[in-house]
Order: C-alpha cells, then sequence, then structure tokens
C-alpha cells in the first residue's frame, strides 16, 4: 500500500463515469483494428487464392467474413474489458512515483524508470492526465504512457499534480 504523506492525490470514480473512460480509452486504438482487419483479410485472401482451387470472388467474400468475425470479437472482447466488475468504486491515488489504479501498482519515476513529461488533456468529454515516462527493457529505453482519467471538478487538482510532477523532472529530461 502507498504511504498516506506520499500521496499527491486519491480520486474515486462513479462507475459510468470509468466505463466512460475505458470506452474512449479503446476506441482511439480503433485506426489499428481497422488495419488489423485489413490485414487478416489480405491475408486471408492470399491464403486462399494461393493454396487452394478457390475462386476469386469466393476468396474475396471469405476473407472478407473473417475479418468482420475478427472485428466483431475483439469489438465485442473490448466492450466486455470496459464494463467495471469490481465491488468497490474505480480509485486512482498518485504519488510522485507511482500510481495506484484499482490496486495495481504502476511506477513511472525509479531506478529503470525516467519521468519524462506530465499533461492534462481533454479528449472528447473527459480530462486526462497524460504521465510519460521512459523505462529500460532487454532491448534498451523505450517510452511508455499511463494515461489516467480526471474526475469531474477535479481539473484544478490534476493541474496541482502536473506541476507537481514536473518538479521531479528536469526540462532535459534528467531527475533533479
Amino acid at each position: 500500500m502507498i504511504e498516506e504523506k506520499a500521496i499527491l492525490v486519491h480520486w474515486y470514480y462513479s462507475v459510468s463515469e470509468w466505463e466512460a473512460f475505458m470506452r474512449i480509452d479503446h476506441q482511439k486504438r480503433e485506426l489499428s483494428m481497422l488495419i488489423q482487419c485489413l490485414l487478416i483479410a489480405s491475408l486471408g485472401l492470399m491464403i486462399m487464392r494461393f493454396t487452394s482451387t478457390i475462386s476469386l470472388m469466393p476468396a474475396i467474400l471469405l476473407s472478407a467474413l473473417i475479418a468482420i468475425i475478427f472485428m466483431a470479437t475483439k469489438n465485442y472482447i473490448c466492450y466486455w474489458r470496459s464494463k467495471w466488475k469490481g465491488k468497490k468504486l474505480p480509485e486512482v491515488q498518485i504519488t510522485d512515483c507511482m500510481a495506484m489504479m484499482n490496486r495495481k501498482l504502476i511506477p513511472f519515476r525509479n531506478s529503470n524508470r525516467l519521468l519524462r513529461t506530465v499533461e492534462v488533456k481533454e479528449y472528447k468529454t473527459i480530462n486526462i492526465l497524460q504521465i510519460t515516462y521512459e523505462k529500460s527493457t532487454r532491448q534498451g529505453m523505450i517510452f511508455d504512457e499511463l494515461r489516467i482519467p480526471v474526475p469531474k471538478g477535479k481539473l484544478r487538482e490534476a493541474v496541482e499534480v502536473q506541476g507537481c510532477l514536473h518538479l521531479r523532472c528536469s526540462p532535459a529530461g534528467v531527475e533533479s
């Protein structure tokens, strides 16, 4: 558990507010899902055309059907994952080096992670606190981001957290 004195904010969300954030977060990925479907349809068409005796039109229809089934399944899974299944209200706690989202700790500043930027962004109908950090992996340093919804009426607190976290990283990206 996070020490009480280190907590910058502790936000609770209504279930509908959390589900709206999850749906919006999944909608941002729709372009990649469309690209995946087109790749699946193209790959399926090529495989059917060159490895079997199926003519062109049935191969196109079958590959399109496979892509549609893939997209429908993926959409259903995203919708199911966006539903709140917990018994407690969704909550987020943010400290100067980590966030705890619904009891899941996500560090963004430690010996293997460097805090880079913190921004409050408006996306559709919600505000999002976006924390970008760099983490060390076997392949080298990569950037990752943590997206936290700002509850209704808590925008001022989010801006204060942004300012507080900006004090933890220098403009050059080197921790102070």
